[in-house]
């Protein structure tokens, strides 16, 4: 079971009264699988606060992927699905993450992902979310560690 190593990627921002207050994500290198099987990288980081992935619409246009509607049910309540007021639908889409250092890489994994109708801003378009769901949908483990040095960590699939 190889361990993908995070890239963390920090934003050094600072408050109005001067206070250092960087915002850190975990980065990993992603490979989603296209039409004809073919492997497109693209950026992805983690968020645990996240219960949803979301595959922006830019590289969903490339990619093949199960079509899950357009509406979450709670209660008895239908609930559209949206992402930053853009509506999208669920959709399942396959990706392999990769070490290129180690040079090892993951099985195919699910995703099961807010896939957006629109392009959102382009700060939004870099970039996949992958959620809560995407870790307990493949039995992923991570493991992050903050020292004097940083943060790093990693993850693994069985």
């Amino acid at each position: 079971m190889p361990h993908i190593s995070f890239t963390i990627k920090t934003v050094a921002f600072v408050t109005e009264s001067g206070s250092a207050a960087p915002a850190r994500r975990p980065f990993l290198s992603a490979q989603f699988l296209g039409f004809g099987g073919q492997r497109l990288p693209f950026p992805a980081f983690l968020d645990t606060g996240s219960a949803f992935s979301v595959v922006p619409y830019r590289l969903a246009q490339q990619l093949p992927y199960v079509d899950l509607g357009e509406h979450l049910v709670l209660a008895g309540q239908l609930r559209p699905v949206e992402w930053n007021g853009i509506p999208c639908r669920m959709g399942e889409v396959e990706v392999e993450l990769v070490d290129t250092n180690l040079f090892v890489r993951t099985r195919v994994l699910r995703v099961v992902a807010k896939i957006p109708r629109q392009a959102a801003a382009p700060t939004l378009e870099q970039s996949v979310l992958l959620g809560m769901s995407f870790l307990t949908d493949n039995r992923a483990h991570q493991e992050l560690h903050a020292t004097s040095a940083g943060l790093s960590g990693h993850i693994w699939v069985p």
